[in-house]
């Protein structure tokens, strides 16, 4: 079982990162953080680096429900979305796999959530395919 799941799409990075942003929407999740990666290298490294975001998604029933079912849960919260420049015309995208990552809090009551949270990550990707 891989710990990401991915699609690269045949756009720029601006237009997919919109289509994610509303695909992620579109599957009932909130983005509480937005993390750019170049612009962070820019500014702190004064590296030119491809154009790399960083997307925090959460589905808040879910997510309510694992940290009550453990309190340290939260450090595996968010569930990460990259989108990733490839080139003016590509753009990879990953989604963590939540099964994975739980693999390692060992939290079983919370598998059929993060196989839920999977499935709505996965939906997000096939949306971006089309």
């Amino acid at each position: 079982m891989s710990y990401y799941f991915q699609q690269t799409v045949k756009k720029g990075f601006d237009a997919t990162f919109l289509a994610v942003t509303e695909a992620l929407k579109n599957e009932g999740f909130g983005m509480p953080s937005d993390i750019n990666m170049t612009e962070i290298f820019k500014n702190k490294l004064a590296v030119d680096f491809k154009k790399y975001r960083v997307i925090g998604a959460c589905v808040p029933q879910f997510a309510i429900k694992a940290i009550t079912a453990d309190d340290h849960v939260g450090l595996l919260l968010p569930c990460n979305v990259v989108v990733s420049e490839i080139d003016n015309n590509n753009t990879n995208v990953y989604t963590i796999n939540p099964e994975h990552t739980l693999i390692i809090a060992g939290i079983k009551e919370l598998e059929e959530a993060a196989k839920i949270v999977g499935e709505k990550l996965k939906k997000v990707l096939e949306t971006l395919a089309s």
